[in-house]
């Protein structure tokens, strides 16, 4: 298991800016992985953004741009993610959160109270031995 934090607003794919965004999510990513995991896969995306109005973006365009950038790094292809969980929370707003598996040392709760923009990526290999 592996855990990425990527600080800075997510990114939609919808957007011009995701190239910087997608850098930095490799680049935290080639830190925890040696080498992609074999198998199957689950990944946990938990987003913390500040709340504008009318501006959020959708989660399906942010976590486009995560498991694409982790292709090759993580995993060796997206066809080994078998379950994905998907979560957005609200800088300095409640954190309920039911996930499989948490951040470490509590980085979800620190970054939504701290109100610090970022994502939270986990990659699990879901290969039973």
């Amino acid at each position: 298991m592996i855990w990425i934090k990527v600080a800075g607003p997510p990114k939609s794919s919808q957007g011009r800016s995701k190239k910087g965004y997608t850098d930095r999510i490799q680049v935290e990513a080639r830190k925890q992985c040696r080498a992609p995991f074999s198998g199957d896969v689950t990944v946990l995306l938990f987003y913390v953004l500040n709340k504008n109005q009318g501006q959020e973006p959708d989660l399906d365009n942010l976590t486009k741009v995560v498991l694409d950038a982790l292709k090759g790094i993580a995993y060796s292809d997206d066809h080994q993610i078998s379950h994905f969980r998907v979560q957005r929370f609200y800088c300095g707003g409640p954190v309920e959160c039911s996930a499989v598996a948490l951040p470490p040392t509590g980085d979800l709760a620190k970054s939504v109270s701290g109100r610090e923009e970022c994502t939270l990526i986990g990659v699990i290999s879901s290969t039973l031995p």
